[in-house]
């Protein structure tokens, strides 16, 4: 499924509920560059697989709103840039990821202006405070103090 819709700017709706994605490995770049994307029913995918969701919604400026609720990352490794100039997203809920300890989040988020809040869950907290080289200590004051952000952490 990479790079599948990229590119389809004035897509503005995708209903994935009919979709098979039960042996699926990548869904990189998936939704790239629809630019004009508003809603998208994500709440089928089987996400069991997947090990890559980079890029999957960089550059959808319009979108508003992802519902990660029905995903599995139990096999996820990347998810670098898969926010990156989502410039309409006030809120994103990242809780379904168990185990951010191996995961790439490069820039996971950049570029979100919109963005108010970030949701996650304990083990992705100690990951962001971790962060390679440059440890954070207090992750809540940098994604504020540096992003605007609200990071809670559930």
């Amino acid at each position: 499924m990479p790079y599948m819709f990229a590119s389809c700017g004035n897509l503005k709706s995708v209903d994935l509920s009919s979709f098979d994605t039960r042996i699926v490995l990548t869904m990189e770049g998936l939704f790239m560059g629809c630019e004009n994307l508003l809603h998208i029913n994500l709440s089928s995918l089987d996400t069991k697989k997947v090990t890559d969701m980079s890029y999957m919604f960089h550059s959808c400026y319009n979108l508003k709103n992802i519902n990660f609720s029905s995903f599995d990352s139990q096999n996820l490794k990347n998810i670098g840039s898969i926010f990156c100039n989502c410039k309409s997203l006030s809120k994103i809920d990242l809780t379904f990821i168990e185990d951010a300890s191996n995961i790439e989040m490069e820039g996971f988020i950049c570029d979100c202006r919109d963005l108010k809040e970030l949701i996650i869950n304990k083990n992705m907290y100690e990951r962001l405070k971790r962060n390679g080289e440059r440890k954070i200590e207090d992750p809540n004051k940098f994604f504020y103090d540096q992003l605007g952000i609200k990071l809670i952490v559930k």
